[in-house]
């Protein structure tokens, strides 16, 4: 993955967004190590698939993308196009582990007996 131009694209994106919505956002957090990586993964019991931890190794520990075209603008859409025109994305270590731990505290909650 050339995460160079991963960021370059990310910025043109949201310049575009910025400039009908000045809430619209894109930051990192610096890259992680494999003992935070190492951590969650024990933690969860399970481990990340390779394109994701080089993405927590080599681009970002924590990617935030938030944008949204005006409701003005929305209004004069038709309604098939109204709501596809937003962005939001985290992908973070952090995430992952409570994401997790959440859906295991769900599936528990859902299935208590296995033999069900």
């Amino acid at each position: 993955m050339d995460y160079q131009k991963l960021d370059l694209l990310c910025n043109r994106l949201i310049k575009c967004y910025q400039k009908m919505d000045d809430k619209a956002h894109y930051k990192t957090a610096p890259c992680s190590d494999e003992a935070s990586i190492k951590a969650v993964e024990e933690h969860i019991g399970i481990t990340l698939p390779k394109q994701l931890r080089d993405f927590f190794l080599h681009f970002s520990e924590n990617f935030e993308m938030y944008a949204f075209l005006p409701d003005e603008f929305c209004d004069n859409l038709p309604k098939e196009l109204k709501g596809i025109f937003a962005a939001q994305y985290v992908i973070s270590l952090e995430e992952v582990e409570s994401n997790e731990i959440i859906r295991r505290d769900w599936v528990t909650e859902c299935f208590p007996d296995e033999e069900d």
